[in-house]
């Protein structure tokens, strides 16, 4: 099963570098922002589609208001508290 939530995030918001075992997916549906997936940077607007697999670090920042869909599978026992966020 996958929780899905259409996260808005502010101009000069994002998240810290992180990782986690569930995999993720998230649609732009509006705004800009700047994506690092792994070793991938990406600038990425709306319509765009963006794939995180588990364990894999990721971060982003906000060029534009925007709206994502983010889409993430349920792992049993896991909680977004367990996060290995990076400094």
């Amino acid at each position: 099963p996958y929780r899905r939530l259409a996260v808005p995030t502010k101009t000069g918001g994002g998240g810290k570098p992180h990782s986690h075992p569930n995999e993720q997916i998230q649609v732009t549906l509006k705004g800009k922002s700047r994506s690092h997936i792994g070793e991938e940077e990406k600038v990425r607007g709306p319509g765009e589609v963006v794939f995180m697999p588990p364990n894999t670090v990721h971060s982003g920042k906000t060029l534009e208001d925007m709206t994502v869909v983010n889409c993430k599978n349920i792992v049993p026992g896991w909680s977004v508290y367990n996060a290995r966020w990076e400094k």
